[in-house]
């Protein structure tokens, strides 16, 4: 999004119904769901659904996907796994049973392929094959009634390098960082800080969320602490005594 767009902050309840909206709201982000979050802790109530990207094919061997409003309620994610040349996962959660659908394409906005693994679910993998090395593609998560999450410019993440081949690369490593502290809020908000460009690799090298690991304490430590971060680099954890108890 930019200054001169408005969008429509929507608030749904826990069985996806929406209970209140807020119109012609315009801001200077381009990731609002940093502080737009379903339970309003990011300070602004309501996920943000921006306005409906081009449909237009961008080239012949393209198709036009669906880019309505979904309806399902997203509580995790999107986030990325296994990252290779041609291929990544990605997942996210819902509040209820809902089909699992990325939209994908070269440009922002403009999506050319939708890959379905078919399944109804609250816990949504969906594995994309077929990619150029070294390359970034925009997405976006869906149901089969159209977009949940991921329509902005920022939406994206780029495939590694081939096998063998030398480029720059710039790698995170954190460990111990599963407090949900704003100690640990501080130190990923100094790599932003610091940083320009995309992270090519993110490990975490264990005692992702203390105290015991329970999903509640990965929700709090890891998926709320870097939502921006995971929907673009797929994460390398390791395990730690503190996530495993």
């Amino acid at each position: 999004l930019t200054s001169s767009e408005n969008y429509v902050a929507i608030i749904k309840d826990g069985n996806g119904d929406e209970i209140n909206r807020s119109f012609n709201h315009s801001s200077d982000r381009t990731d609002c769901n940093v502080c737009h979050t379903q339970d309003g802790s990011g300070g602004a109530p309501g996920r943000v659904l921006a306005p409906p990207p081009s449909t237009t094919p961008v080239d012949e061997n393209d198709t036009e996907v669906n880019t309505g409003m979904g309806e399902a309620v997203v509580t995790r994610g999107p986030y990325l796994q296994q990252v290779t040349s041609n291929s990544i996962i990605v997942r996210w959660r819902t509040a209820s049973k809902a089909s699992s659908e990325v939209l994908l394409g070269s440009q922002a906005g403009q999506y050319s392929r939708t890959i379905s693994n078919g399944d109804n679910t609250k816990e949504h993998e969906v594995t994309i094959t077929g990619l150029d090395a070294n390359s970034a593609y925009y997405y976006a998560i869906a149901d089969s009634q159209g977009i949940l999450e991921g329509n902005y410019s920022q939406s994206h993440f780029e495939t590694a390098p081939e096998t063998g081949s030398e480029t720059q690369t710039r790698i995170w490593v954190i460990g111990d960082s599963g407090t949900a502290t704003k100690d640990a809020k501080n130190v990923y908000q100094a790599y932003e800080d610091q940083t320009s460009g995309y992270t090519d690799m993110w490990l975490m090298l264990g005692d992702n969320a203390y105290d015991d690991g329970t999903d509640s304490e990965f929700q709090e430590g890891l998926f709320d602490m870097y939502p921006k971060l995971l929907s673009e680099s797929a994460l390398w954890p390791a395990l730690g005594n503190h996530d495993g108890h």
